[in-house]
């Protein structure tokens, strides 16, 4: 039984990963937070379904965009427009 240190890394190797992501390009980090982003845009992350080790390749969730903050999907299609 592990009573006094982590069972797990990953929070750990993450919190590395995002330092060292702001070190290497603290001068973009401190552009966008002095001035803001010069090319603002909706930036969509894939969430990653699959890895192949054979081949490399990696399969996304192509319904991901569609996710809503409860867990749910949004209908297939373009979004409605909103009546004001």
């Amino acid at each position: 039984m592990v009573t006094d240190g982590q069972r797990c890394y990953l929070s750990t190797a993450e919190s590395l990963v995002v330092q060292s992501i702001v070190r290497v390009f603290v001068g973009e980090f401190a552009a966008h937070l002095e001035v803001g982003c010069p090319l603002p845009r909706p930036i969509m992350l894939p969430k990653l379904t699959e890895f192949d080790e054979d081949t490399g390749v990696f399969t996304f969730d192509p319904n991901y965009a569609r996710k809503l903050p409860n867990w749910t999907y949004a209908p297939e299609g373009p979004p409605e427009e909103v009546q004001t």
